[in-house]
């Protein structure tokens, strides 16, 4: 959810663990199910924690 909200700003911020977020999860932010979005974001903790 924070991805999706980040991208409502003019700027994405720079930080690594967004960019790397924003590069998996769907760009759209219109209303629709979220079910796949959090699933590929439960994927990426492993991966964020390292950052």
């Amino acid at each position: 959810m924070a991805v999706r909200a980040s991208r409502l700003r003019p700027a994405p911020p720079a930080i690594p663990a967004f960019t790397r977020a924003a590069a998996v999860l769907p760009q759209g932010t219109e209303d629709r199910p979220l079910t796949a979005d959090v699933a590929a974001a439960a994927e990426l903790l492993p991966v964020l924690a390292r950052l």
